[in-house]
């Protein structure tokens, strides 16, 4: 299975297999092919930046990669900004400690990309990142930014950004960061994307986690899915050193791995049944990635697509099956 981990263009451009890896070194090695993008005008645009004397063979493999993964829908957008989104994702990679030490892989799948589910595209990368830097300077690890990020982000507009149901089946897409800024509140999607979005900012690999409809049983949803306690719910997971993927509430419990649905709730989510498991989004498709999931065991971690209620129908979000995590602990 191929990998997307920093390659080693040296010993497998000979390989015949068109993999990731192979694909992403003779990428490296060809001042970076974007046969992939869709315009002509993409084309030259990417050539160009790629010709700037600031521009590493590190951030154009970031570049190729962000691009060849983005869902189709997206593919309209200016190539300024991808390019943007490469240039301050490695920016924080250089000034912050914790986010130097993200793997490659972890920082391509989960601090690079610019959007987590199908939400609008916002630049809010810039302004995050202008915002949060000189606050989050002074911390010292990746788990210890993750927790400032959930107790403070919220403030970033006056009066705080705070939960509110989404009952409106147009309301529910309006979860985009600068959505939820102007509106001052969200449901648990759009306070998942809003912090997502902070902390990727930041250099904290970050994505969206949740579950299509709570397993609670006839007692509690007597109506099955259709019952109000058995409704979605999404979260946020961040990924720290050593420990791996850990889940933050938004707007709830400070410490990592600790909420109102853990593990009440979670334990009766079932693995592989699609609408009672709990999944965890992937910017490129889960065929591409290895260990991804954090856990030894690959079978725990089946690949699939982060099902959206709001839009059953759409499979454009790659993701994982992480309900075995959360049935045992996290």
């Amino acid at each position: 299975m191929a990998s997307f981990s920093q390659p080693r263009c040296s010993s497998v451009l000979a390989a015949v297999s068109l993999s990731l890896v192979v694909i992403g070194c003779a990428v490296a090695a060809a001042g970076a092919d974007f046969a992939h993008l869709r315009t002509q005008e993409h084309k030259n645009a990417a050539a160009q930046w790629l010709e700037r004397n600031d521009t590493t063979d590190e951030m154009a493999r970031a570049l190729w990669f962000l691009t060849s993964h983005m869902p189709p829908g997206d593919r309209s957008m200016p190539m300024r900004h991808f390019t943007d989104t490469v240039e301050l994702a490695f920016e924080a990679r250089r000034e912050f400690q914790w986010a130097k030490s993200v793997p490659w892989k972890i920082f391509v799948n989960d601090v690079l990309p610019y959007a987590a589910l199908t939400e609008p595209r916002d630049p809010w990368r810039p302004m995050f990142y202008r915002h949060f830097r000189d606050q989050v300077k002074n911390l010292t690890s990746l788990h210890e930014v993750a927790v400032w990020m959930n107790a403070n982000a919220w403030n970033i507009v006056s009066p705080p950004i705070v939960f509110e149901p989404g009952n409106s089946p147009t309301g529910l897409n309006e979860y985009s960061p600068f959505q939820v800024m102007a509106a001052g509140h969200a449901s648990c999607t759009g306070l998942a994307v809003f912090i997502v979005s902070c902390l990727r900012s930041v250099g904290v690999p970050a994505r969206i986690a949740g579950t299509p409809h709570w397993n609670l049983g006839p007692k509690r949803c007597p109506h099955g899915d259709a019952s109000d306690d058995c409704g979605n719910h999404d979260w946020a997971e961040v990924w720290t050193e050593p420990g791996g993927w850990s889940f933050i509430d938004p707007r709830g419990n400070l410490n990592l791995n600790s909420s109102w649905f853990f593990p009440l709730w979670t334990e009766h989510q079932t693995p592989g049944t699609h609408n009672h498991s709990i999944f965890a989004t992937s910017w490129a498709g889960t065929e591409h990635i290895e260990g991804q999931g954090g856990d030894d065991d690959p079978l725990a971690f089946p690949r699939t697509h982060f099902p959206m209620v709001w839009d059953w129908s759409n499979t454009v979000v790659p993701g994982w099956d992480v309900t075995v995590r959360y049935n045992r602990t996290v």
